[in-house]
């Protein structure tokens, strides 16, 4: 059973991400910043994972992985990558918890 009365420890805020798709060119790559919090000071660590297709995207944190509130700054690589629609998760860690956001990315 999930307690929904509690507040996460944890939150992942991408601040220029608006919601719609992400579109991105081949070969190209685009940057999202993030605010990053974990209210007991837990170390927090990033990931991004492309969920129907992993080949030729790949990912940086800058930084990928600090303690307490921060920002990073997330940037998403396409090299290569066939023109489609795929599924982007970025995910923020503790050692207990885990909180994920998932967004749409079509490379043209």
């Amino acid at each position: 059973m999930i307690n929904t009365s509690v507040h996460l420890d944890l939150t992942l805020n991408l601040e220029n991400y608006t919601g719609d798709a992400i579109t991105l060119g081949q070969n190209n790559e685009t940057a999202l910043d993030m605010a990053v919090s974990s209210l007991s000071n837990s170390t927090v660590s990033l990931s991004g994972e492309v969920g129907n297709y992993t080949h030729n995207f790949s990912f940086s944190f800058e930084p990928e992985i600090h303690t307490g509130a921060f920002h990073s700054k997330a940037t998403i690589r396409a090299k290569g990558v066939t023109p489609g629609i795929y599924f982007l998760t970025i995910s923020a860690i503790t050692s207990t918890l885990g909180y994920s956001k998932v967004m749409e990315v079509r490379v043209v």
